[in-house]
């Protein structure tokens, strides 16, 4: 059970708090609670690890960095997602790299109800990465990107030109899928 190993895993911390064993556990407990359907647990848990000295190999590699990113994006942990951000975009990160970071900070955007913000980046990713070629973000991105125009204002209704952005980009994304 998650509680019991939650509890262990103070335990441990409280014995032995710069051992490795602590930090792949943090690492573990991530995983089980984003698998259980748990996000706010296991962001809590990305940020523990993330803090850890064990980390530091694993988080040096942009890759692996940008999924701890993305779990503490959809638990809600955003200042700590948004400080991985900052350290990731002083990188130069290949394309894909690039892009999933773009969306991430849009959906970071969205999550604290910055919907301006997060309309502008989104636009921006589109402008810089939607050339010729689909890519695997995109229709996300323009999933968000239509929401945005209707969440904004809720819970009023959205101004007909912001209605019809939303129905161009969400019918977009909905092709795409």
């Amino acid at each position: 059970e998650l509680t019991q190993a939650e509890s262990d895993y103070k335990l441990l911390e409280s014995i032995c708090a710069e051992d490795g064993i602590v930090g792949f556990t943090a690492n573990a407990l991530m995983d089980a609670f984003v698998l259980k359907d748990n996000p706010a647990k296991g962001a809590e848990f990305a940020v523990i690890y993330a803090k850890h000295p064990s980390s530091k190999s694993d988080l040096a590699k942009p890759e692996e960095l940008v999924q701890i990113i993305a779990i503490m994006i959809e638990g809600g942990q955003l200042a700590a997602a948004q400080g991985h951000i900052d350290i990731l975009k002083q990188n130069k990160l290949d394309e894909a790299l690039e892009r999933k970071l773009a969306y991430l900070d849009g959906k970071r955007l969205v999550a604290e109800k910055k919907y301006p913000e997060a309309i502008a980046r989104f636009e921006a990713y589109l402008q810089k990465f939607r050339k010729d070629t689909e890519n695997f973000e995109d229709p996300f991105v323009l999933f968000e990107l239509g929401s945005c125009f209707i969440t904004k204002h809720a819970p009023k209704t959205p101004p007909a030109a912001d209605l019809n952005s939303a129905n161009t980009y969400l019918n977009q994304a909905v092709a795409m899928m």
